[in-house]
């Protein structure tokens, strides 16, 4: 028995905080404007994407590209979104410094159940005041308690009958509202418990409220509850704790039991005793090394456990018992807050904006892996690199399939050409008349131009999903086709005929009869030649000959350099915006980093 051990953990704790108070009395933040150049990083990003997002609009019928490109612009829309709010939460973060500044400022936190209005009000002295032990708690004012921020209408605080106000204990999920009191030199804040269930009336996420503030006190006690210490739950604040550079403790509460008995007049008593030292250690040990486990990176130096018991200290102070207050352990953590009130104050103060504004920065160039609020800078370049893959992966589909839809495309047109020069000949059978060339030279153009045009859409929509293309490319050589008309062939035809001649007589005889009046004649072949023309249909294959051969070379050479055209082109608004986007995503980050203090 005995109490000097209690008066004097007390009294050398409120020796402790004055020192703070006195240290913090001329202190005063700077906070400088780096949130601002922040901004300005973060508003640039949306407004460049903004300028492309018409140009990248996706079509109707959305190809790979147009759906990746949909995406990130949705992933934008929805990071802006959380970059504002963590800019919010930073103002309003900074606003809270501000505002507690001269003060050491210690939140709690942890699960439901955890006993943090317990912890609470024992340092806010509310068992020493129904005591007899004499500390320094008996010769000051009784701390008021003050709301930071609600989110529930009711609970949190009860106002007993003497009019004082404490934290309600013993209620499940009681605590709304972010609420603290003032001791000296310490602020100490309690808060809803992580995992709360939202209640009807409820403006607020109570679990956000704890994250919101987490980053911006100096120092933070977590409280685990020993019949279930280090939950899941539990364990990813421990990395949010290490990843904002936070101080903090781990507190396992309720470490003790109810041990039963009977007495001399064979009645029931029930004993509370702390659990074996054996016991505690284990669970202190086990925290650590599931932590360990759980998250490789963590700096266990930052994080000890310590069981505590604040039923045992409450139950020490009632009977006066100094050993029974040893076992609680509250003595050590009452000297552990003296000891960082009274000589780490000043340098918590300094280097918690500087740590805040670098924390902030990493979360928003790595996004916040743990909560999963928003994807960071580095995930957003990430995925506009990504970008490219399906390009690239198109271009070399149409690379590898030119010839074939080259092929395709020669194919459907020359039989078009074949279909109209058929109709053609007709007409000219029909009619004898001939079809001008130059008449055949423009629709034949027109039927390859066309075809051309129709068949790069078919063909490359067979390739990239969704490819729509109305814009008419004109050819730029043309076929050139001789007249359609009917065809002759010229036959030379040769023919003998025989006629009498006048001849001389001959001989003496012949000589006497001619003086008589006869005339002798003799027979001559004379040989006629003629040429005949003869109508053999009209000249349609030579134009067929002349048309197949000029179309195919204009159409390969047309078609190919159409799809190298769509290779280079159909994508480079995308591209120009990958660009863009990847070289802004890449100074941004280069500029945030450099924001950040070095010497934090």
């Amino acid at each position: 028995m005995g109490t000097e051990y209690i008066t004097s953990t007390v009294n050398n704790l409120f020796e402790k905080l004055d020192i703070a108070s006195k240290n913090l009395d001329g202190f005063s933040q700077e906070i400088d404007e780096r949130r601002d150049e922040i901004n300005k990083i973060l508003l640039s990003i949306p407004a460049k994407s903004n300028e492309f997002s018409k140009v990248v609009k996706p079509k109707k019928e959305s190809n790979l590209v147009d759906k990746a490109v949909e995406s990130i612009l949705t992933e934008i829309n929805a990071s802006i979104d959380s970059w504002n709010n963590d800019l919010t939460s930073q103002l309003k973060g900074t606003e809270f410094m501000k505002k507690h500044e001269k003060y050491l400022v210690v939140m709690v936190f942890g699960a439901v159940k955890a006993g943090k209005s317990s912890l609470g009000n024992f340092f806010a002295g509310k068992y020493f005041s129904k005591s007899n032990v004499e500390t320094e708690y008996n010769h000051r004012d009784k701390p008021q308690f003050i709301s930071e921020e609600s989110g529930r209408e009711t609970g949190g605080l009860t106002k007993e009958l003497n009019g004082d106000t404490w934290f309600t204990e013993g209620v499940t999920d009681t605590t709304g509202a972010i609420q603290y009191f003032t001791l000296s030199g310490l602020r100490w804040m309690d808060s809803p418990g992580t995992g709360a269930v939202k209640k009807d009336g409820d403006s607020k996420d109570m679990e956000q409220m704890v994250n919101d503030y987490i980053p911006f006190v100096d120092l933070c006690i977590f409280l685990m509850n020993s019949s279930e210490p280090g939950l899941q739950e539990d364990m990813k604040y421990m990395e949010k704790l290490s990843r904002e550079g936070q101080e903090s403790l781990v507190v396992i509460t309720r470490s003790d039991v109810v041990e039963e008995d009977i007495d001399e007049n064979d009645e029931i008593i029930k004993t509370l005793r702390p659990k074996e030292p054996e016991r505690r250690k284990l669970q202190e040990d086990d925290i650590v090394t599931r932590l360990a486990e759980q998250y490789p990176d963590l700096d266990s130096e930052k994080f000890r456990a310590m069981s505590v018991s604040t039923m045992l200290a409450r139950h020490a102070i009632e009977a006066e018992d100094e050993s029974k207050f040893k076992d609680s352990n509250l003595d050590k953590l009452m000297n552990l807050l003296a000891d960082k009130a009274s000589t780490q104050t000043t340098d918590l103060k300094i280097a918690r904006p500087k740590r805040n504004m670098n924390s902030f920065i990493d979360r928003l160039i790595t996004g916040d892996n743990i909560d999963h609020k928003f994807e960071g800078l580095e995930t957003l370049l990430a995925k506009f690199k990504e970008l490219q893959n399906p390009i690239d992966e198109y271009k070399q589909k149409l690379e590898n399939r030119k010839q074939r839809v080259t092929n395709l495309i020669i194919q459907d047109i020359q039989s078009d050409l074949k279909s109209k020069l058929l109709e053609w000949n007709q007409m000219v059978e029909s009619s004898k008349n001939t079809i001008d060339s130059n008449k055949m030279n423009t629709e034949i153009n027109k039927i390859i131009e066309k075809g051309i045009n129709k068949g790069i859409n078919k063909e490359v929509a067979s390739i990239i999903d969704g490819y729509s293309n109305d814009s008419i490319k004109s050819i730029s050589s043309l076929v050139t086709v001789q007249s359609l008309g009917k065809s002759y062939e010229e036959v030379e035809h040769s023919y003998k005929e025989r006629i009498l001649v006048e001849r001389d007589p001959d001989g003496v005889w012949e000589n006497i009869r001619s003086l008589l009046g006869k005339t002798y004649y003799r027979t001559r072949t004379i040989t006629h030649t003629e040429i005949l023309k003869i109508d053999v249909g009209t000249n349609v294959n030579d134009v067929l000959e002349s048309l197949l051969n000029q179309s195919r070379t204009i159409i390969e050479q047309e078609v190919k350099a159409a799809l190298l055209d769509i290779q280079k082109q159909y994508f480079l608004p995308q591209e120009k915006y990958i660009a863009t986007m990847t070289n802004m995503l890449q100074d941004s980050i280069q500029q945030l980093r450099r924001l950040k203090y070095e010497d934090a």
